[in-house]
């Protein structure tokens, strides 16, 4: 007979944050006048979707509304049945966006 355990560590977002920036997948954002200096990371934490937005560059905000299309999914932060995401960021700063399992 075997057992397995599972230890699942609870992080704050800033941690979350890092963690996919190390172990998940990235891509450089393109708008319509080319690529913008914002990285989108994703990757899965804690049962669920983190996806991380870092704006690496030096100059003007980044706006973004972004529309969820969910399926036993939920926004953590948003208010309950929202598939809708607004932020801004100034260079340097990070924004996690991460989608829950519905149990």
């Amino acid at each position: 007979m075997s057992y397995t355990t599972q230890y699942i560590q609870a992080l704050d977002d800033n941690q979350i944050m890092d963690y996919i920036k190390q172990n998940g997948k990235s891509k450089a954002l393109k708008g319509s006048s080319g690529e913008i200096p914002v990285m989108q990371l994703k990757g899965t934490h804690n049962g669920g979707q983190a996806i991380v937005f870092e704006h690496v560059g030096s100059e003007c905000d980044f706006k973004a509304k972004l529309e969820f299309k969910l399926t036993n999914l939920k926004i953590k932060g948003v208010p309950e049945g929202s598939s809708t995401v607004e932020f801004c960021l100034k260079p340097g700063e990070r924004k996690l966006i991460f989608l829950e399992l519905i149990k």
